[in-house]
């Protein structure tokens, strides 16, 4: 593994951000029966977790690390949101 992803920051964040969408997967099963305030509020946290991918993906185009590529990154974000999608299955 790269010294980035080694980086307990970047772990932070990764976590941070898998946390957040994992949450909004869960209310997304519940957005037709949401209150007006409770839809905006949830469109509030999508706001604020695309802002904090995109400060990610910044902060990785930055990295002069071979091993810190956008395919890596998005193959393992495709493998959480398969682990969220087995999880939401199990429910």
């Amino acid at each position: 593994m790269s010294d980035f992803f080694n980086s307990s920051v970047v772990r932070d964040t990764i976590m941070e951000l898998a946390e957040m969408q994992h949450k909004l997967v869960l209310q997304m099963s519940t957005l037709p029966i949401m209150s007006v305030e409770q839809r905006k509020s949830h469109l509030q946290e999508m706001k604020v977790f695309l802002e904090k991918q995109k400060l990610f993906f910044f902060r990785m185009s930055l990295v002069e690390d071979k091993e810190v590529d956008m395919i890596k990154f998005f193959n393992r974000l495709d493998k959480t949101i398969s682990e969220i999608e087995s999880s939401i299955d199990k429910c």
